[in-house]
């Protein structure tokens, strides 16, 4: 989203300040469709149907403009100065991180946004976890598969369980928040950690879930900075 692209430094003030407040445009986060994913899984069903590759195409467009832009280009036809702005975003945020590019196309990650766009990585993982020596360390070597789970040539497919980043029906309506509220009140000190992948999740999305768990917060408790050897060094929740 617009906002989104701005909070994390894609866009600049001046752009999003007229774009939002000058020229109304509004760009909606996907989640509050179903989620980047299932948006797409759901045009994807409509696109395959379309045997002709040029009026496939001319679809595919179509949904861009109407649910990811949000028709917003129409709505500011008669401005210059507002579709210029609406340019520079697209192009500064790579299409607004939209899930319409592969990654062959992308030119920001949409999972780190500040690190390379590549899939490399997961053809290196493969192959350090594939190897004999690491099965060995792990005590997997017996194990019945050859390949490593998400590699493109492994093949998987998940069972949902728990009600957690799951769309349709779990098997158990419980999440880690449910989780962690039963644990830990039975534990001294609690650490809730993640990397710095994917912002959505890690930033947002864990702190959110703390807040959900509703433990009472301490005094100098609340989500601040902290610091080593007087230097910046991440977010606390």
């Amino acid at each position: 989203s617009l906002w989104y692209a701005n909070k994390n430094g894609l866009v600049d003030d001046e752009i999003y300040d007229l774009l939002w407040n000058r020229c109304g445009v509004r760009l909606p986060n996907l989640m509050s469709r179903g989620g980047v994913h299932s948006v797409v899984s759901r045009f994807n069903q409509e696109l395959k149907d379309i045997e002709d590759i040029a009026k496939r195409k001319r679809r595919s467009d179509e949904l861009f403009h109407d649910v990811v832009l949000n028709r917003s280009f129409s709505k500011i036809e008669e401005s210059p100065e507002c579709t210029l702005a609406l340019r520079k975003y697209l192009m500064s945020s790579s299409k607004g991180l939209s899930g319409w590019q592969s990654w062959s196309n992308l030119y920001i990650d949409r999972y780190s946004l500040f690190a390379p766009v590549s899939n490399a990585e997961d053809d290196q993982l493969a192959a350090y976890m594939t190897r004999q020596d690491v099965r060995k360390a792990l005590h997997v070597e017996e194990a019945p598969t050859s390949t490593w789970s998400g590699h493109k040539s492994a093949g998987f497919s998940y069972t949902h369980e728990y009600d957690a980043c799951n769309r349709g029906e779990v098997l158990l309506n419980i999440s880690m928040v449910d989780i962690y509220r039963e644990v830990v009140p039975k534990l001294q000190r609690t650490w809730v950690y993640n990397g710095d992948t994917d912002p959505c999740l890690s930033y947002e999305g864990t702190r959110l879930a703390v807040k959900q768990i509703r433990l009472d917060e301490l005094d100098g408790g609340s989500y601040r900075p902290w610091f080593y050897n007087q230097t910046v060094a991440s977010i606390e929740v």
